[in-house]
């Protein structure tokens, strides 16, 4: 079974270099970077997004040896990209 389940983020706005946390859209502005919170803290479906509004590079790291779509960190370079990432539960986070 499945059910539709309408997520609910908390909005911060930043502009250093910061820690996520589940569950929140960050707006980011300046060259900083980001590091996910660590898989196996989450439920498989927890989400972070993440937006660049400036010009800058915002560059997300992983924590420990979890991976970003099989990769060790990833990229926001052109002012207003997104990328969503969400949890599988164990050890991964996938770019949507």
């Amino acid at each position: 079974m499945s059910y539709l389940i309408q997520n609910r983020f908390t909005y911060s706005a930043i502009s250093s270099n910061t820690s996520l946390i589940l569950n929140y859209y960050y707006s980011c502005t300046g060259s900083i970077t980001l590091t996910l919170p660590a898989v196996n803290g989450s439920r498989a479906g927890d989400e972070i997004k993440v937006k660049n509004l400036g010009t800058g590079t915002i560059t997300i790291n992983r924590t420990g040896s979890d991976t970003i779509d099989g990769a060790t960190s990833a990229a926001l370079g052109v002012q207003y990209q997104m990328l969503s990432f969400v949890s599988n539960g164990s050890n991964a986070w996938e770019i949507n």
